[in-house]
């Protein structure tokens, strides 16, 4: 719906609440906590991402990957709910 309406702090509340349920988020190797909730644009969730699978040289192109990467993710979930809703309108 926020992208619907084109609500980019909606987009990246949604997207957080999503990598905070689907995205395996545990300390750094280094012990520094990699909080999500600290996020405030997409580049922000990109960076932290990769933080959280140990990514330590971070660049701009290996982030904006990262965020391409989480919206495919994103858009494959929402297909699976929209298959499932389908379904459930089908029965």
């Amino acid at each position: 719906m926020a992208e619907q309406q084109n609500s980019p702090t909606g987009i990246v509340a949604a997207e957080l609440g999503i990598a905070k349920v689907f995205h395996r988020i545990s300390d750094a190797p280094n012990g520094d906590n990699i909080d999500f909730n600290a996020a405030r644009s997409m580049t922000d969730i990109g960076r932290k991402l990769l933080q959280s699978v140990g990514f330590k040289e971070l660049d701009d192109v290996s982030i904006q990957a990262a965020i391409e990467a989480n919206d495919a993710f994103i858009d494959r979930l929402q297909q699976i709910r929209d298959s499932a809703q389908g379904l459930t309108l089908q029965q």
